[in-house]
């Protein structure tokens, strides 16, 4: 395939600049993984999600400086955590909430949810 053939040929060119040679070895090192799209179209071109996923927990830490303990930042990524994955699958947030603390477990666990997928 095309897009293989020029990766190959990208990295392989020696430029005489170590610290390029040495990126380029480590992209063609990781070529499999960087190339995991052709096989499977569904993935995204880019990290952004991974980036979109972190961004409110920092925002919610710049926000409040910090938590003030262990246990109160292990509540808030989870909480942040769950919104993100029921934005992710289309699911109320406050909806799964309600289901939860009402103990009316009407909506599957996220875990089963996202398996089904």
């Amino acid at each position: 395939m095309k897009v293989r053939f020029e990766f190959d040929r990208i990295c392989s060119i020696k430029t005489l600049v170590r610290p390029l040679d040495e990126q380029l070895a480590r992209t063609k090192a990781n070529r499999e993984e960087l190339l995991l799209f052709l096989k499977y179209p569904q993935l995204p071109l880019h990290n952004n999600m991974a980036e979109i996923d972190i961004r409110e927990q920092v925002i919610k830490r710049k926000i409040s400086m910090q938590n003030r303990s262990l246990g109160g930042m292990q509540a808030w990524d989870l909480m942040l955590s769950l919104a993100s994955t029921c934005r992710k699958i289309k699911l109320s947030f406050w909806r799964y909430l309600e289901d939860r603390i009402s103990l009316r477990e009407a909506i599957p666990y996220l875990g089963k949810i996202v398996n089904s997928l």
